[in-house]
C-alpha cells in the first residue's frame, strides 16, 4: 500500500502503476482508476491507525487529480460513505475532519479561484462555431442510417450526456419546444430532473429517435461499469471528428457537443434570461455556477 502511494506521489502515470498494483481495478484515466482503487481499499476492514495514516496522503493525490472543486467534493464524499459502512465509527468521524480527508476553507477558496482562472484562460480562446452549421448538422444527421450520426444529432438537440442518451435519460414532453429530462446522468444533490429546450427537431421527434437509437444498440453491450463501453465511445468520438474536424484536439469530443448545445440554447432563449451561467445551470442541471461557467468556452455565431 505505502509503496503504491509513494510511486504515484512522484508519477503522472497513475493508471499504469495502479493497475499493476490492483489488477481488477477498472477505468479509462488516472483519476477514475485512482478513485476506484481507493474505493477497493476502503471496502476492506483496516485498523484505525492504518486508515488515519493513509487518508492525508490519499487526499493530496485527490486534490491533484480533481481541479474541479465540485467533482473533488463528490469523490471525497464517495470514499467517506464507504468508510462509514466498512470501517470503525472513529475512522469515519476522523475522515470528516480537515486534517485528514476534507477541504478546509482556504483550500476551497484556492481551488475555486484556480479553477475559475483556468476557465477564464480557456475563454480567451473561445471555440467559434457557425450556428447554421450546427442546425444543418442536426437536421441532416437525424436522417442518417448510421446510428452514430443520429446519436450526434440527438446529443446536439437536447444537450444530453452520452450515458444519458444511451441509457439513463427518461424524456417526456412538456411545454412547446421543451422537454422534461428525468434520470439525469450526474444527479446533483436532490435534483431529479431538468426542463430544457429541444433544438431543430420537435420534442415528439426527439423522444421517438431516442427510442429508435436504443433499439439499434439493444443487442450490443453499450454500458460497462456504469459508463459507455470504450469501443462504442471511441467510434462515437471518431464520428464526431468526422463531422466536426475542428474538435479533433478536444479531450472529450462527444462531450463538447453538450457545450455546443448550451451555447445554441442560450442564443435562442437569452431574451428570457438575464445571465448565461444561470440559464445553463438550470437547463443542464448543474448545482454550481462554477460548472456552468466552464461551459462558456464555446461561442456560437
Amino acid at each position: 500500500m505505502n509503496s503504491w502511494i509513494a510511486k504515484i506521489e512522484k508519477s503522472n502515470d497513475i493508471m499504469r502503476i495502479t493497475k499493476s498494483t490492483f489488477p481488477t481495478v477498472k477505468g479509462g484515466n488516472n483519476a477514475i482508476v485512482f478513485h476506484n482503487a481507493v474505493k477497493l481499499i476502503m471496502s476492506n476492514k483496516m485498523k484505525d491507525e492504518q486508515i488515519l495514516n493513509l487518508l492525508p496522503k490519499l487526499y493530496k493525490i485527490y486534490v491533484r487529480l480533481y481541479p474541479n472543486i465540485n467533482t473533488l467534493k463528490q469523490r471525497l464524499s464517495d470514499i467517506r460513505k464507504i468508510i462509514k459502512v466498512n470501517q470503525s465509527e472513529r475512522a469515519y468521524t476522523e475522515s470528516t475532519k480537515d486534517k485528514y480527508f476534507n477541504l478546509n476553507f482556504d483550500e476551497r477558496s484556492k481551488l475555486k479561484n484556480d479553477y475559475n482562472s483556468q476557465v477564464l484562460k480557456k475563454n480567451k480562446n473561445l471555440i467559434q462555431i457557425d450556428k447554421s452549421e450546427i442546425i444543418n448538422k442536426i437536421e441532416s444527421l437525424i436522417l442518417s442510417e448510421n446510428k452514430y450520426d443520429r446519436a450526434i444529432a440527438l446529443l446536439l438537440a437536447y444537450g444530453a450526456r452520452v450515458i444519458g442518451l444511451f441509457d439513463k435519460n427518461v424524456v417526456t414532453t412538456t411545454r412547446k419546444e421543451w422537454v422534461r429530462v428525468d434520470g439525469i446522468a450526474k444527479k446533483r444533490g436532490k435534483q431529479e430532473h431538468t426542463i430544457r429546450p429541444v433544438l431543430s427537431i420537435t420534442p415528439r421527434r426527439l423522444i421517438k429517435e431516442i427510442a429508435r437509437l436504443r433499439l439499434d444498440f439493444a443487442d450490443k453491450k453499450i454500458i460497462v461499469d456504469g459508463k459507455m463501453a470504450s469501443d462504442k465511445l471511441n467510434t462515437l468520438n471518431k464520428t464526431v471528428v468526422k463531422h466536426f474536424p475542428w474538435l479533433k484536439d478536444s479531450r472529450n469530443k462527444a462531450s463538447m457537443l453538450r457545450k455546443i448545445y448550451a451555447d445554441l440554447a442560450w442564443d435562442q432563449y437569452k431574451n428570457k434570461y438575464t445571465n448565461k451561467q444561470v440559464f445553463i445551470s438550470e437547463v443542464l442541471g448543474h448545482s454550481s455556477l462554477n460548472t456552468s461557467f466552464s461551459y462558456t468556452t464555446v461561442n456560437v455565431n
